[in-house]
């Protein structure tokens, strides 16, 4: 086992994208989402670890040292998820080389953090830090609500609480008496579509208003073009009289569907189109035969109404003892 650092990403770029080619993880470990953010929003020194076992690369692990801490690449203003990229069977050999070599160097803290509660890496990590002399503290730092799919809408209506199942049906009565159409983007249309998407992500809060500034709004075009490309993108809408009142911005990536970020007008609240959105979004998952709809970080409300289980998301600290 051995260990390359590089400070670009050409250098890693093939390999990182080898070992996540059949990854059913989430598309954030990838090389283009960690090289977009690097170069949109980075500081620090870029650390980018390879490791091999003989001549086959096995890992990357993506980091930036700020001072003497390092941490993952992203910001968890952007990614829900961050982890090591292992070849699968390969990880606890992978995590013994890193923690190796990381042992010898003059940094004082590494900071992982939005790992996944079904990360092997997290029990990994607790047990053999130890044994190279770091301190291993872990934190639940966020609740990521996940509702695990079944084969048809039916069941998956049948499998709602008494509750949300008579909330569901009386939206959609109340939206279908008005008249309404949901579509998702094609790619032809999807620079139009972006401009809608952010109209109506700002016009949900003041808060998402703040969020999406002109940076971010780079990132989440580049993004959508990248994963449009890939057929891994599903922007969606709700329209009422002509007008898009509703999106929703998910990602089909493996057996998942992930919902990235939604948006609607408050002015058609009444007929609740965002929440309208976002479950014509898992049935069109279900069609499509994902295995799970990942609401992402946060509990807000409609996220358990529509289903949502809790799943837990992870900050580790690994510091000198």
């Amino acid at each position: 086992m051995r260990i390359s650092v590089f400070d670009r990403f050409d250098s890693v770029y093939n390999d990182w994208e080898k070992l996540i080619e059949n990854s059913q993880s989430s598309p954030f470990i990838s090389a283009f989402w960690q090289n977009l953010w690097w170069d949109n929003f980075g500081e620090g020194d870029l650390v980018l670890i390879k490791i091999f076992d003989d001549q086959e690369v096995i890992g990357i692990v993506p980091l930036y040292l700020n001072g003497d801490i390092a941490r993952f690449i992203g910001g968890t203003d952007l990614f829900d998820y961050q982890d090591f990229i292992f070849k699968k069977g390969f990880e606890e050999k992978a995590i013994k080389t890193f923690l190796s070599h990381v042992v010898s160097l003059n940094w004082n803290e590494i900071e992982l953090l939005s790992i996944p509660e079904d990360s092997l890496n997290i029990e990994l990590l607790e047990r053999l830090s130890k044994d190279y002399g770091f301190l291993f503290e872990i934190s639940v730092i966020e609740t990521s609500p996940v509702k695990y799919l079944p084969e048809t809408w039916d069941e998956y209506i049948a499998g709602l609480s008494k509750k949300n199942r008579h909330e569901l049906r009386r939206k959609f009565k109340r939206i279908q008496n008005e008249g309404y159409e949901f579509y998702i983007c094609e790619e032809s249309d999807l620079q139009n579509s972006l401009s809608d998407f952010f109209r109506l992500h700002k016009l949900s809060s003041v808060d998402k208003s703040d969020f999406m500034s002109a940076e971010r709004e780079t990132f989440f075009t580049e993004i959508a073009i990248n994963h449009m490309k890939n057929n891994q993108l599903s922007l969606s809408f709700v329209e009422m009289n002509g007008v898009r009142v509703a999106s929703s911005f998910c990602f089909d990536y493996g057996d998942s569907t992930f919902l990235y970020n939604s948006g609607y007008d408050k002015d058609f609240s009444s007929f609740s189109v965002g929440f309208i959105c976002n479950a014509l979004a898992i049935k069109s998952s279900i069609d499509k035969g994902k295995k799970t709809f990942d609401f992402l970080r946060g509990d807000e409300r409609y996220k358990y109404h529509l289903g949502g289980i809790d799943k837990s998301v992870y900050k580790i600290t690994l510091s000198k003892k």
